[in-house]
Parts: structure tokens; sequence; C-alpha cells
């Protein structure tokens, strides 16, 4: 499974969710043979939170605007 949700709940109602992420199946079916083959690798990893991290940078500062 791609995404693991966590759900933490009190009666009925959630009061916390968070989920896991699987890199590997996600680099596969988002970046296909590349992804297949280095997607277990810390360096792939790294660049793919670097470019989201300066893509959020770039959201961010357009809509402070």
């Amino acid at each position: 499974m791609l995404l693991n949700p966590i759900l933490n709940s009190k009666g009925k109602k959630i009061i916390q969710c968070s989920k896991k992420l699987d890199f590997y199946t996600w680099s596969r079916q988002a970046l296909g043979y590349m992804g297949f083959f280095l997607g277990w690798t810390s360096f792939l990893h790294q660049k793919v939170q670097k470019t989201a991290h300066e893509n959020l940078i770039k959201f961010i500062n357009k809509n402070n605007s």
C-alpha cells in the first residue's frame, strides 16, 4: 500500500491523522524506471525532498504577495 493512514480517535471523533508514505513504491509509480532503480537510494530521496521544498517556498512567496 502506498499510503498508510494512522488515525487516533476519541469516541467518534478523529483527534489526530498522519500518513506514512512508502517512498520506494511512490518513486516507482511516479518516476518509472528511474524510480524502480534509484528509489531506494538516499540520493533520490534527498533530490525529491529538495525539489519539493523549493517548490513549496516558491508557492508560499507567490501567494503571500
